[in-house]
């Protein structure tokens, strides 16, 4: 079983959980400071019984996935010898014969060094419950629509060691189920891909090309690396992923709402102003590192970065997050104030003002 440093000394820290999806990146997402990684794996079985589609985990996209066992061993053995754990995702829903598939590419990763999955699927978590995978931690994804406290009662009859939130969750609905069920691990989403939808409601297709027209975008990724991507203008980033990635059509879709100007509640007869939400930059731009204040308050450990599809520089994106961390662990600073230096920081990272279109909570 693979340990951090920060959890091998005890006490209370903060994890960021970063993704990847080329082996290359591995050591520049953890030397930027991911404490565990998470990625997925679309082999050649998959791809022969069902081409790109009906993934087996929720990205369908060559660009967003491993290809192979030898690449997930690979990771593995990067991320062992760094002391950092390695989450799968197995997280779509499946039919019979997929969730039989899922168990094969579960065992078959066990057998690299696999020992901690993130699982959607109530057959799937039937079939391992039923299997009995001694060293296996299970954590249960934020598709399987966490929203209240019954379903985590659900939920934990497959003993679960951690439960991935639903995304349109409020702060005081999280720290209500952070106080319901403190010795359970929760983790939030933090950074990007804040889509409107339910995740475990949708069933848009993530990745529409062919392997061929993906193995390309793969290749393409290969060449250009973290280094080349980091000094790439992120609004550059941003523009490229929606001509090559090419799912914002889809996820995507923008609606509005009336804010006061600086999101706060509004009274009567306040002045008003029309915020679209979900348009592609705020879609992929998604930001809830204000609420990082609430979350430490209430014990809340673990910080999930989206974005294994994304054409992004997902080291700035990490290196953020745990600038954010420093400030609020070193400083001390009341809420009012914490909120103001990030939004500073986000300013200066990425010369964006802070807008209710991209505040997650």
């Amino acid at each position: 079983m693979v340990t951090t440093d920060k959890r091998a000394k005890g006490g209370f820290f903060l994890f960021i959980v970063a993704p990847i999806s080329r082996v290359a990146e591995v050591t520049s997402v953890i030397e930027a400071g991911a404490d565990e990684i998470y990625c997925g794996l679309l082999v050649n079985e998959q791809l022969d019984s069902y081409a790109n589609v009906n993934c087996l985990n929720r990205r369908a996209e060559i660009s967003s996935n491993l290809t192979n066992y030898e690449e997930l061993k690979e990771v593995i053995r990067i991320a062992r010898s760094k002391n950092i754990p390695v989450n799968l995702t197995l997280n779509e829903f499946y039919d019979q014969a997929q969730v039989f598939m899922a168990l094969r590419q579960l065992e078959k990763s066990m057998e690299c060094g696999i020992d901690r999955i993130i699982v959607a699927d109530i057959g799937l978590l039937s079939e391992i419950k039923k299997r009995k995978y001694p060293n296996l931690k299970l954590h249960i994804s934020s598709c399987a629509s966490v929203f209240n406290s019954e379903t985590v009662e659900f939920y934990k009859m497959f003993n679960p060691s951690r439960m991935i939130l639903n995304r349109q969750l409020t702060l005081s609905e999280i720290e209500h189920l952070k106080r319901s069920f403190s010795k359970l691990e929760m983790e939030v989403f933090i950074l990007n891909e804040r889509c409107y939808n339910i995740d475990g409601f949708c069933t848009f297709l993530h990745g529409r090309f062919s392997p061929i027209y993906n193995n390309f975008t793969r290749l393409a990724l290969n060449i250009m690396q973290n280094r080349i991507i980091e000094y790439i203008p992120r609004g550059i980033l941003q523009v490229l992923h929606r001509h090559v990635v090419r799912n914002s059509l889809t996820c995507c879709s923008p609606y509005a709402a009336q804010y006061g100007l600086a999101g706060a509640n509004i009274e009567a007869g306040s002045h008003k102003e029309k915020v679209v939400f979900s348009k592609p930059d705020s879609f992929l731009q998604a930001c809830g590192i204000c609420a990082l204040y609430d979350f430490y308050k209430i014990g809340l450990k673990f910080f999930k970065i989206s974005g294994r599809s994304l054409l992004a520089n997902k080291t700035a994106d990490i290196r953020l997050v745990k600038e954010a961390i420093s400030i609020l662990q070193k400083e001390q600073l009341v809420k009012e104030k914490f909120c103001i230096k990030i939004k500073e920081l986000v300013q200066q990272k990425y010369s964006r003002t802070c807008s209710p279109e991209y505040c997650y909570y």
